[in-house]
């Protein structure tokens, strides 16, 4: 029979405009209005209430983004978006509003808010900040457009973090990020006071691009170039660096970005069935805590990939790398799943769970060139060198004849070891343990001359940054693609005070819970007062209410919640 459909009209068009602004698809949506419909209006063909095909939903979908734009020019309706966002969010602050900056040419937008630089005011000194981008939020009509976010990881385990200030450019070069941080450090300013020190976290993560790295540098340690934050991090090593040597802000590369990316090395040099021992070899080299620690195990890998035979050294310096991978696997602040999947025998035969088929998709990872992506010559470079020729000249007496009848070494790789050489060793301290946890205590510096360490400096990935950009893309934007860029900055608009209230309120629910007290102190109330004596002091139980302490609201000078919404109820 034949089937036929009114158009979709009203409240009912809104109300799957809803549906669809929550993620769900038009075919899905399509389909679960099919399954919903009455027998008699399968019967009769009658679609009225799911419309002719899924094309009617999609076309209502996509209304609901064109609601999203304040005009049919870009450039007008992202400044009528940046007014109207002013008198909504946090209108009566000294920055209010989401949209701070508009550049159309290039292409760069810059948002954050009032709570997001009172938090980082309250918190930034002490915490851990992540930076990632990611794109597939931007229909790409031509120029790369990127979302770029500085988020503070949550203060309490299971908490959500929050992104501190957000770029949305399509231009990503390292003087655009610099421009991103020094409009909010002009608004932080512009609220603080401009006498007063714009605050450094103690470390920064980020993926191993340069844009990122040297961006870290820049913003949070002086304008400072990387020759001079590794020669920085070389004193502090050293144990001869200045006070302001010690007030570095850490910049650690993702372990999980860094191994990816010395996968994919080691897969150019090493067989297959190599891959996974020369990601061994780099894990063991990431683990180690002190420069002694790494001197050893990079003495002792030379010796395993420059030995042409299985000798008395080769022999040795496997055992001694064994032992040592061994010695991590049972320190839970170096669990690493390299060390924990690949074993070597004292031959050299290698077994591993890991798959090292894996295709690897990152967003903005890079050196996989093999070309040097920062060309230093560092104090570091010429130590791993020097021990680099050292082990080479040891060798040399097993070229001899007497050793011919010694068995050929199979992990033998000079070319993987000279790319290791290149590529990482300059920057050790960017992508190793040397300068995270307490790194004064192990290098003999008071308390008092170190930014206080905290637990976030034993975190080693960009993890807060990539769980932030699943929330973005399947929460905030629904798991759509955008046709403007003004309609992602509407979205983002929409939701950035809730998330902000999320972050506050788990910290505050947190607070509240570490003040409550065990069962076994609870008692029943008494009065003891008497009407024919005068009481010297108050009364006081235990459930009697004292002046409360000032908790995070006041702290951030109620940034975060917005005015009370309660006060008319």
């Amino acid at each position: 029979g034949e089937t036929h459909a009114r158009p979709i009209r009203g409240s009912r068009r809104e109300e799957l405009q809803k549906f669809t602004g929550l993620g769900v698809t038009p075919g899905a949506l399509h389909l679960q209005q099919l399954k919903s419909m009455s027998v008699a209006n399968k019967e009769a063909g009658n679609r009225n209430v799911v419309g002719s095909s899924r094309s009617v939903i999609r076309k209502i979908s996509s209304e609901a983004n064109v609601k999203l734009r304040r005009d049919d020019d870009l450039d007008k309706s992202l400044r009528e978006l940046k007014v109207e966002q002013a008198k909504k969010i946090f209108p009566g602050e000294v920055i209010p509003g989401y949209l701070q900056e508009i550049s159309t040419d290039p292409l760069r937008l810059i948002c954050f808010t009032a709570g997001g630089i009172a938090t980082y005011h309250r918190f930034a000194s002490s915490m851990p900040l992540s930076w990632d981008a990611t794109g597939g939020i931007i229909i790409n009509y031509g120029k790369r457009i990127f979302y770029y976010e500085l988020t503070m990881s949550s203060l309490q385990k299971g908490g959500s973090s929050l992104p501190i200030t957000v770029m949305v450019s399509a231009s990503h070069g390292t003087m655009d990020i610099v421009h991103w941080m020094n409009c909010f450090i002009e608004k932080y300013k512009q609220v603080y006071g401009f006498s007063n020190t714009f605050p450094k976290p103690p470390i920064i993560h980020c993926d191993r691009s340069p844009v990122f790295l040297l961006a870290s540098i820049q913003v949070f340690n002086g304008d400072e170039t990387m020759n001079r934050y590794i020669e920085r991090c070389w004193r502090i090593i050293q144990r001869t660096a200045t006070k302001r040597d010690l007030e570095v802000t850490i910049v650690h590369a993702c372990l999980g970005h860094f191994m990816k990316n010395v996968k994919r090395n080691a897969s150019k040099v090493l067989g297959k069935k190599q891959i996974s021992l020369g990601m061994w070899f780099m894990a063991l080299l990431v683990n180690s805590n002190t420069l002694d620690e790494m001197i050893i195990i990079w003495r002792n890998i030379c010796i395993v990939l420059l030995s042409t035979n299985q000798n008395d050294q080769f022999k040795i310096s496997l055992s001694t790398l064994s032992k040592m991978a061994d010695q991590m696997n049972g320190d839970p602040e170096k669990t690493n799943f390299v060390l924990q999947g690949v074993s070597v025998t004292s031959k050299g035969q290698i077994s591993s769970n890991m798959n090292s088929d894996d295709n690897d998709d990152t967003t903005h990872d890079v050196g996989t060139d093999e070309d040097d992506p920062f060309h230093i010559e560092s104090s570091f470079k010429t130590l791993f060198i020097t021990i680099y020729q050292q082990s080479k000249d040891l060798l040399k007496m097993y070229d001899a004849s007497e050793w011919k009848d010694l068995p050929a070494n199979p992990l033998f790789s000079a070319a993987y070891l000279t790319r290791i050489l290149k590529l990482y060793m300059p920057t050790a301290p960017i992508w190793s343990n040397l300068l995270l946890g307490n790194f004064a205590q192990r290098y003999g510096y008071s308390l008092e001359s170190v930014v206080p360490p905290c637990s976030c400096h034993f975190g080693r990935t960009t993890g807060v940054s990539e769980s932030q950009m699943r929330v973005l893309k399947e929460a905030i934007l629904s798991k759509k693609m955008y046709t403007r860029i003004d309609e992602v900055i509407s979205k983002l608009g929409e939701t950035i005070e809730a998330v902000e209230i999320q972050f506050a309120d788990f910290i505050l629910i947190k607070r509240t819970k570490s003040r409550l007290l065990p069962a076994k102190k609870q008692k029943k109330i008494e009065e003891p007062w008497n009407k024919h004596k005068k009481t010297g002091k108050p009364a006081t139980g235990i459930y009697t209410s004292t002046t409360p302490s000032m908790n995070l609201m006041a702290m951030v000078n109620t940034r975060l919640l917005g005015r009370n919404d309660d006060v008319n109820l």
